[in-house]
């Protein structure tokens, strides 16, 4: 059985800043990574059928980690889905969704959604990292 993991959140900016930031090579290299990352180079063909890729680094471990994978679903403003899988570690393909609903005042409310986890522990792994990454955000958007 696989796993997945759900988050909700209501970020304070609209659904086009939000979609931006998830598409926007250089709005996703100011946060698109948990907080204890820096995301060192992003890419996005924003089509369905492009690709997509985040590296992130690790200062304190010296080590960068890149997630590598496919557009799905490409609704502007509205969804994203990209397959997810990490260039350097054996780990299976995920997918990962972004739903953005407009809710009161130019904020969004982001489902994010991340299925296929072999198991629990992955799933809750990237959970935190997830949280932290719109922690992130949050930080650099508000």
């Amino acid at each position: 059985m696989a796993h997945k993991l759900s988050i909700k959140r209501v970020l304070n900016a609209s659904p086009e800043e939000v979609f931006a930031a998830w598409t926007d090579p250089q709005k996703m290299k100011k946060w698109l990574s948990p907080e204890n990352l820096i995301v060192k180079d992003a890419m996005s063909e924003n089509k369905i059928g492009g690709k997509y890729e985040v590296a992130m680094f690790d200062e304190e471990k010296n080590e960068t980690h890149k997630a590598v994978g496919e557009i799905k679903t490409y609704e502007p403003n509205s969804k994203l889905s990209v397959s997810w899988n990490w260039e350097d570690m054996e780990a299976p393909e995920t997918l990962l969704t972004i739903e953005l609903n407009e809710v009161e005042d130019g904020k969004t409310e982001i489902v994010l959604t991340h299925s296929g986890f072999p198991v629990e522990e992955a799933a809750d792994e990237h959970k935190k990292g997830w949280e932290s990454a719109l922690n992130n955000f949050e930080k650099k958007f508000n």
